[in-house]
């Protein structure tokens, strides 16, 4: 089950190219440089907020929900992007709404999902393992984007493609099954805490 985690991992890897591409996209499609810019700084405004938000959503809710309805808010998200064009300003909320809080909602429980499914004591080994592939995506998706506009002269077709791949880690993410001995080193680890919640409260 751990490879479906590294296939969620990989599937966001094409975030990168949004990254890279944000501005010079609103800028072909009709925005200045300025606006660009502004609409660029507010994504990262609505980023610190929103984190301590969904984070506390993901607890009430469940995490793994979360986690995979992240993937769908960031491909739906990054399909309306690719559709905003300075006549279609109208669609910045709806991007704003869903893309960013997607990301914001992925980037907190990007790093509790390895503790979830399959505990805290090799913590560090699975989860440098489960970001295998999204580094190698993350670095080639901007390039591609790069090349398709470059032959396109648009960024709508290679942005609404990679919703798609983006909007897939939902279907890894809710194949992920926690493995029987996680399930033993969590109820090992529950009944320590009881008992220590015992003694103190003796």
């Amino acid at each position: 089950a751990f490879y479906l985690l590294v296939l969620a991992g990989a599937a966001n890897g094409p975030f990168g190219a949004w990254i890279v591409h944000q501005i010079p996209h609103l800028e072909a499609v009709g925005f200045s440089t300025a606006q660009a810019a502004t609409l660029a700084g507010l994504y990262g405004v609505l980023q610190v907020g929103l984190r301590f938000v969904v984070g506390w959503w993901s607890d009430s809710m469940g995490r793994k929900r979360m986690y995979a309805l992240s993937f769908l808010m960031q491909g739906f998200g990054l399909l309306v992007f690719a559709n905003v064009t300075a006549a279609r300003w109208w669609l910045l909320p709806l991007f704003y709404v869903t893309f960013a809080t997607g990301q914001a909602t992925w980037g907190v429980l990007m790093v509790t999902a390895v503790a979830d499914y399959f505990g805290t004591r090799r913590y560090a080994s699975l989860r440098g393992l489960a970001q295998i592939m999204q580094t190698p995506v993350g670095v080639v998706a901007p390039t591609i984007a790069g090349i398709m506009f470059d032959r396109t002269g648009s960024y709508h077709l290679i942005f609404t493609i990679y919703a798609g791949i983006i909007a897939t880690g939902a279907l890894w993410v809710m194949l992920v099954r926690r493995p029987q001995w996680a399930e033993v080193e969590a109820a090992q680890a529950q009944q320590a805490a009881q008992a220590q919640d015992g003694s103190s409260s003796s």
